[in-house]
């Protein structure tokens, strides 16, 4: 998949020309609609990744990640291999005290404690091996003119329809109303990225769908086409 990169400039200018009226919106104005954009899609999507390794400590069930850009952690894995996410409630009515015992093995299972803790179980038997943690980062932040946003080519068009439809919030009326597929265009360009977002009640209601009718196909049967009548 080809990627582009775009500087602030450049994304504002191409939400200007969606616009059509560049002197309503000042380039501050414009650039935290670009700021909420990109929030609004790493939301739906999980879009910008991060990896961190630690070490791991014998016997310590507890580890914190460094650096703050973690906003979720996905995927915890000991030796390569991914171990299985559970959560503390879950782990604690299994097995009350586990994190005070002093027995130690190979790592089965992790919990997500905070944005930037979580905890393995058993606690590791081995010093100094290596555990790969993945997950969700921040949301890039561009604040200067030249910052730059990389994102997938066919993006650049959902990313700044949808500034668009935020920044017509400001005037309002139908013109803001007008906009409602470039709202729609966003959540559907982000199932793409996210395949359970499909199955939320919230994307049917952005997108349109009933439950009923989000499971059926999207097409309509050729005339004459129905239930067969006895003659």
């Amino acid at each position: 998949m080809a990627y582009t990169t775009l500087t602030l400039q450049e994304f504002r200018n191409e939400v200007r020309t969606h616009l059509g009226q560049p002197r309503f919106w000042g380039d501050a104005e414009l650039d935290c609609l670009v700021r909420e954009t990109l929030r609004q899609w790493n939301l739906l999507t999980g879009y910008w990744t991060v990896r961190q390794t630690i070490t791991a400590s014998i016997g310590e069930h507890w580890y914190l990640l460094s650096g703050g850009t973690f906003t979720l952690i996905s995927r915890v894995s000991w030796m390569g291999k991914a171990l299985h996410p559970v959560s503390l409630a879950e782990r604690d009515h299994a097995d009350p005290g586990w994190d005070e015992s002093t027995n130690v093995g190979t790592p089965r299972l992790w919990m997500p404690v905070a944005l930037d803790r979580f905890a393995i179980s058993p606690a590791p038997d081995l010093s100094g091996r290596p555990i790969l943690v993945d997950g969700v980062s921040a949301t890039p932040t561009p604040i200067l003119a030249t910052d730059t946003i990389n994102i997938d080519d066919g993006l650049v068009e959902p990313l700044t329809h949808y500034t668009k439809h935020l920044a017509l919030f400001k005037v309002g009326s139908d013109l803001f109303a007008s906009t409602e597929p470039e709202r729609k265009e966003l959540w559907e360009a982000a199932s793409a990225y996210n395949s359970r977002l499909k199955s939320t009640n919230l994307y049917r209601n952005v997108v349109g769908k009933t439950p009923e009718r989000a499971f059926r196909p999207d097409f309509k049967a050729p005339g004459g086409t129905g239930p067969r009548t006895s003659e």
